[in-house]
């Protein structure tokens, strides 16, 4: 958290950044010629920001570069609510690498990129349930019913 801004704010803030990747992961899955492995990136980077507000709005201020895994079971200590979330959001970490270091991608790549939005998304929803709504970046919380086809 930034010197001089309240707990309200930086996590109103991390939450928007969150959705913000969110919406460019599913952005990048449905163009017309997906990027798999920036999709799946984007939704890594909505999975770290969910975390990251949650830890904020709890008083753990971890810096950015702090394993998933750590920002995971951080999270799993204060809200067993949130353990199958995380446990299927851990993978995707892995499944970006391998994205990125393939030349070409098959249907499996692509469902894993799309899982991986799905995680992102329910992680997302799942954290903003935990939190009071005024923290929520719009009047109400994430839409689970937002699908990628």
């Amino acid at each position: 958290m930034q010197p001089g801004y309240s707990k309200d704010y930086a996590v109103k803030a991390q939450l928007t950044e969150a959705r913000q990747h969110l919406d460019r992961a599913k952005s990048l899955l449905l163009s017309e010629n997906p990027s798999c492995a920036e999709g799946a990136a984007a939704a890594l980077e909505t999975i770290r920001g969910s975390l990251q507000a949650f830890l904020t709005w709890h008083g753990l201020n971890l810096p950015e570069d702090t394993p998933l895994s750590t920002l995971g079971s951080s999270a799993i200590v204060l809200a067993r609510s949130l353990e199958t979330f995380i446990h299927l959001a851990l993978p995707v970490e892995r499944l970006v690498e391998e994205l990125r270091d393939k030349k070409h991608l098959n249907v499996n790549d692509r469902e894993a990129a799309q899982a991986a939005y799905y995680t992102a998304r329910n992680l997302l929803s799942a954290v903003a349930g935990e939190l009071p709504v005024h923290l929520y970046p719009s009047s109400k919380p994430y839409n689970l019913q937002d699908q990628v086809v």
